[in-house]
């Protein structure tokens, strides 16, 4: 039994599936929109969906860890890396496949992999409403589904019908019912791997969206530090307020921790500025959250997911 659990196990097995790619140490920094994060003990890319199940039945026989990267937004990896497998569906899964109805509407199998901006952008030059509430919103669809990605005008769960997933060793499709979309949130099993979405559109005007679309990135580019390496908003907005307002009364733009920063231009976001380590940004993040407390009373919680072995300084 010891034997089957050693990495040469587990890692001679993942080798055996067809149809998988896999890279041993691989730097993750580089798969990241904060440019941040250290090596993955096995990068895995399933290149359909025979080749993720069989990734998702060895993971789970050999009781390896399996973390789904996605777009690598909304995510800081520590600096010591993520051990066990860690799955990159960009490869295989970026499909989007339309299925036009007679109403004008359609409906859209997306892979998980998909980009959202690939998306957004389909959406205008077809004259179709639902997922322009992602313009400006960085990432895959797998991630989005997963955050209940949107906007102030809506979210991507109110356009999705149902969403295969790989769990239990197998594959099932979950209704958008028993997803349980919330507030950047959904109720998807720990252990599932999402491969792809079902997504239902309705028609709309082509040049009205194109305005929303361009108003969006346009607000988004005023208002956040996109020039710098950033993972989105690091905290959750509590009910009836707003997380950067509360960041900026308790007077946190601009602290920084090495070379991570709370962003002068939109405290709910921190910024690499270069060479920023995870710890650096998790140890800032720690302090602006003890600090908003202490002003306000209010906890926030966070957007951002951690990933990784963080130390104990490091512990959020």
């Amino acid at each position: 039994m010891l034997a089957e659990r050693t990495p040469i196990a587990w890692l001679a097995a993942l080798q055996s599936i067809a149809d998988l790619e896999v890279r041993l140490d691989h730097p993750l920094a580089g798969h990241t929109s904060f440019r941040i994060g250290g090596p993955a003990q096995c990068f895995a890319s399933p290149l359909n969906e025979s080749a993720a199940l069989e990734l998702w039945q060895v993971a789970r026989r050999y009781d390896v860890q399996l973390t789904v990267l996605g777009g690598g937004t909304n995510v800081l990896i520590a600096d010591a890396g993520i051990e066990g497998i860690v799955v990159d569906l960009c490869r295989g899964f970026a499909h989007l496949d339309e299925a036009p109805r007679a109403d004008g509407s359609s409906v859209w199998t997306v892979g998980a992999g998909c980009g959202t901006g690939r998306m957004v952008r389909r959406a205008v030059s077809r004259g179709l409403r639902g997922v322009e509430v992602l313009a400006g919103v960085p990432g895959s669809l797998g991630g989005a589904l997963i955050m209940n990605a949107g906007g102030h005008d809506g979210e991507i769960g109110t356009v999705v019908e149902s969403v295969r997933i790989i769990n239990d060793g197998a594959v099932q499709t979950l209704t958008h019912d028993a997803i349980g979309f919330s507030y950047r949130a959904s109720r998807f099993p720990s252990d599932a791997l999402i491969l792809e979405g079902r997504l239902h559109l309705t028609p709309g005007d082509k040049d009205a969206l194109r305005d929303y679309v361009r108003a969006s990135q346009t607000r988004r580019k005023s208002s956040q530090p996109l020039t710098f390496g950033n993972a989105g908003s690091i905290f959750k907005n509590p009910p009836d307020d707003f997380a950067g307002r509360l960041i900026d009364a308790a007077g946190c733009k601009g602290w920084q921790e090495g070379d991570a920063e709370v962003s002068e231009l939109h405290a709910n976001f921190i910024i690499n500025r270069g060479k920023a380590r995870a710890r650096d940004v998790a140890v800032l993040a720690k302090r602006v959250r003890d600090a908003v407390l202490a002003a306000s009373g209010i906890t926030l919680e966070f957007e951002v997911k951690f990933l990784g072995r963080f130390d104990a300084g490091e512990q959020l």
